[in-house]
């Protein structure tokens, strides 16, 4: 199958979705996804679970995550292990400048990025 959803919430952004990765990954199997993303909310905990299931499934994982700046969600997903590695950063409180900083630098009207290679972070 082509279609991959990307905004996917798993048990680990609580108050919005109950479903573990396991029951997430063995869905995407049985309807036949060859790809799979993860967007939790301001948070990274679920992602090794994640990849492992997928990988166990032949699935490509996609990982990202939702942040909340300035009462706004935006998206950001990584493309690579640098972006990985920069989501990371960003998920972390003490990276609070960086994501005003990328606020104020966004397009009010685009509000998904793809992370990769920066030195701004």
């Amino acid at each position: 199958m082509n279609y991959t959803a990307l905004q996917v919430k798993t048990n680990y952004s609580i108050l919005s979705s109950i479903i573990s990765i396991k029951k997430l990954v063995n869905l995407a199997k049985n309807y036949g996804y060859t790809s799979l993303a993860i967007t939790d909310e301001s948070n990274m905990f679920g992602v090794m679970e994640f990849i492992n299931a997928c990988q166990k499934e032949n699935i490509k994982p996609i990982i990202g995550i939702d942040l909340t700046i300035n009462n706004s969600h935006i998206l950001l997903y990584a493309k690579n292990n640098s972006g990985y590695k920069n989501i990371i950063k960003l998920a972390d409180k003490e990276y609070d400048l960086v994501l005003i900083d990328i606020d104020k630098r966004m397009n009010s009207n685009d509000k998904t990025a793809i992370l990769q290679e920066s030195n701004a972070i």
